[in-house]
């Protein structure tokens, strides 16, 4: 979707009702920055529902006015004003899975669909991550007492084929800022490019551009019809996730758990095998042993996030967070 004058502002689509013009407050902030003919990418992805009363437009404007403080063309005292007429007072920024970590201790055994049984986790550390329009990825640890989660762009690494179905598939994926990355894979826009390059192998020819096979359409065909083309990309997105799962188990080592999180992988729930999710996690010599005793659920219940910081606001002390650092002003 396009803004007006100097924005532009692409929306997911299930963030219903949403403006994408001067009534949304991330694009008023942005243009009463902006000298006149400077141009501004906003990329907004909504996580609660628009207009419920809970600040997210106001977070969303906020996050403009800290990205955009520092540009030589933005005057501090620009910066407050703005930020007065807009009625912004104060408030936190954190990385969206850093918030996601944060929000682990909350979590309530419901909550969690288990992937494969009998498995425990320590009090070490704990993995969150999953897929939507991008990737994302953060621990938490205890540390002196308290939480204190782990940001990680991990999912910007490289990334390389294992099976003899992915180096079949791999020479036609298309490429991110010229790489292929986890998340050009594991995420929403990821679903079309697996299925385009999967599909350029059945044919043996040039893949199709993935931005003309929406994921939502691949999801709906492969619940439609889970033996089709659909339905194995989707089986084959399951066994990338399990993998790079599996790697970022090892990184973080986390023997407390795994999570997988995000509003994408609930709606492919019907299509997980467990055993083949847990095989592909497992799969870390000279670590299968660990890497088979980590718990990994996934997350099925839906604005958890809310919770967790919801949380932090009644016991701010039990958080490792450096409260002045993260104010956004």
């Amino acid at each position: 979707m396009t803004g007006v004058q100097t924005c532009a502002l692409p929306i997911c689509p299930e963030a219903g009702g949403v403006p994408d013009d001067a009534e949304n407050l991330a694009v008023r902030a942005a243009h009463a920055l902006l000298p006149a003919g400077v141009g501004l990418h906003l990329d907004l992805e909504k996580h609660i529902p628009a207009g419920a009363g809970l600040g997210g437009g106001s977070s969303d404007a906020a996050t403009v006015l800290r990205a955009l403080r520092d540009r030589p063309e933005v005057a501090a005292a620009q910066v407050d004003a703005v930020a007065a007429a807009l009625g912004l007072r104060q408030g936190l920024l954190f990385n969206d899975f850093e918030a996601q970590a944060l929000s682990i201790p909350v979590l309530r055994p419901e909550w969690l669909r288990p992937i494969g049984a009998g498995r425990m986790g320590d009090g070490g550390p704990r993995l969150i991550h999953g897929p939507g329009t991008g990737l994302g990825t953060a621990a938490l640890v205890r540390a002196q007492g308290r939480w204190l989660a782990i940001a990680s762009e991990a999912s910007h690494s490289d990334f390389a084929p294992v099976t003899a179905d992915e180096r079949a598939f791999w020479p036609f994926v298309e490429a991110v800022h010229g790489r292929i990355t986890p998340e050009a894979l594991i995420s929403g826009p990821g679903l079309a490019r697996l299925h385009a390059a999967r599909l350029a192998v059945a044919a043996l020819d040039k893949p199709a551009p993935s931005g003309t096979i929406e994921s939502s359409r691949i999801i709906a065909d492969a619940v439609q019809d889970p033996r089709g083309a659909a339905g194995d990309t989707v089986r084959a997105f399951w066994r990338l996730a399990a993998r790079f799962a599996g790697d970022m188990a090892l990184t973080f080592v986390a023997s407390g758990g795994v999570i997988l999180a995000g509003g994408m992988l609930p709606r492919l729930v019907g299509l997980l095998d467990d055993d083949a999710f847990r095989q592909a996690f497992e799969n870390r010599a000279p670590y299968t042993g660990f890497a088979r005793r980590i718990p990994v659920s996934l997350l099925i219940e839906k604005d958890t996030v809310l919770e967790g910081l919801a949380a932090i606001a009644r016991v701010p002390d039990a958080y490792a967070i450096d409260y002045g650092a993260r104010a956004w002003r």
